[in-house]
Parts: C-alpha cells; structure tokens; sequence
C-alpha cells in the first residue's frame, strides 16, 4: 500500500511537472499567436490602405477619363457652333447669289444659257450636301466612339469595385458630381 501510495505520489508529481510543461507551452503558443496576430493586423491594415489608394486612383482615372470626355464634347459642341455660324453666312450669300443670279435669268433671252446655269447650281448644291453629309458622320462617329469608350471604362471600373462596401454610394455620388459639373 505504501508502495501504490509512493507511486501515486510520484504519478502526481509527474503530472504536475506535466501541467507546468503544458502551462509553458500554452503560453509560448499564445506568445506566437498574439505575435501572428499582429503581423495579421498589420498586413489588413496595409493591405487596406493600398486598396484604398488603388480605389482612389482608379476613381480619379475616372474622373479624368470623364473630364476629358467632356472637353472633347465642349470642343465638339465648338466646332458645330463655328460651322454652323459659317453655314449661316454660306447661307445668306447663297441666298443672295441666288436672287442676283436668279435676276440675271430672267433678263437674259437665252433659254440655253439658263439651262446650263440651273444645272451647274443643281451639280453644286449636290456637292455642298455631300459634303455636309460626311462632316454629320464625322461628327456623329466621333460622338459615339466617345461615349463608347466612356461606358467601356466606367463599366470596367464598376466590375472591378462592384463587390467593395460603400462603393455603390460613394461611385453614385462622384457620378453626381460630375454630371452637376457636366450641366454646368
């Protein structure tokens, strides 16, 4: 019995020196994982930070993208406005030829002649319109590329960011303040 007794003892002791071993090891492991920890919080932080600033250049890459699609509009919209003024001017002096020439028709008896500069008029207004013609498409062309390519930008911006939180809000917001501006 004393035997069992000194054995019991010592299997006690044994595991004391057991629960200080686990103790030791239980807290080298906490020391590491509070270690891990911190570096966990460190890479969120940074890595938080430069998705931040890669959120804040692709949004300011947007916003220049929009600028620069609307100055090509405003000095598209510029072009229209001198051409058209041009047009005007073309217009009135046409006008104006056309009633000296048209003068000159009726007093002149050659029926021939009149034939031939009707037609000559007719073959110039044909030109004129052709050529109208062209610059509408150029400009047309040139308006729908743009805006293509600012729908293919944005719609890559918001693919990408789609998923982010507050993104919705914030993107609806810009996008607010820069058609205020656009309207301006």
């Amino acid at each position: 019995m004393m035997r069992a007794l000194e054995q019991a003892r010592d299997h006690v002791a044994a595991l004391d020196g057991d629960k200080g071993a686990l103790e030791r090891e239980v807290q080298i492991l906490n020391g590491i994982a509070e270690g891990a920890q911190e570096k966990l919080d460190l890479a969120n932080r940074t890595y938080e930070s430069r998705f931040k600033v890669m959120v804040q250049e692709a949004a300011e890459g947007m916003r220049r993208v929009l600028e620069e699609a609307k100055r090509l509009s405003d000095e598209s919209a510029a072009k229209r406005e001198k051409l058209t003024a041009k047009l005007g001017k073309r217009d009135a002096e046409i006008e104006w030829l056309r009633g000296v020439w048209t003068t000159l028709l009726v007093s002149h008896p050659d029926r021939e002649v009149c034939e031939e500069a009707v037609r000559d008029e007719l073959r110039q207004f044909r030109r004129e319109r052709h050529l109208l013609t062209l610059q509408n498409e150029d400009l047309t062309n040139e308006c729908n590329s743009l805006v293509a390519n600012v729908g293919s930008l944005h719609l890559k911006l918001v693919l990408a960011n789609w998923r982010r939180i507050g993104f919705k809000e914030g993107l609806g917001s810009e996008l607010k303040r820069v058609e205020g501006e656009v309207e301006r």
